[in-house]
């Protein structure tokens, strides 16, 4: 029998913001909505104050369909929370 291998549980939540900058052709509805962001939410957009507005929707959808962290040219990244638990599991 192999002895039990050391492990850590961890429950974690991390804030990652990065900066991604590109060039590419998008619809005029798309160019529109993203457009309407800019306009109307300075600070950011998010899932929750966009679910009653179509543009923003949209605007929202697309930048999560085709702006990717591989895209950044700026990045970091804040734990906001971390705890560690002892475990251990059987060695393979």
């Amino acid at each position: 029998m192999k002895p039990e291998k050391k492990t850590k549980r961890i429950d974690i939540r991390v804030k990652v913001t990065y900066e991604a900058c590109m060039e590419c052709n998008v619809s005029t509805d798309i160019a529109e909505a993203l457009e309407h962001v800019q306009d109307n939410f300075p600070c950011e957009i998010t899932t929750y104050n966009t679910c009653n507005d179509d543009k923003a929707a949209k605007a929202l959808e697309w930048i999560a369909d085709n702006i990717k962290e591989k895209d950044s040219c700026d990045w970091e990244a804040e734990i906001e929370d971390l705890s560690i638990m002892e475990t251990s599991t059987p060695s393979e």
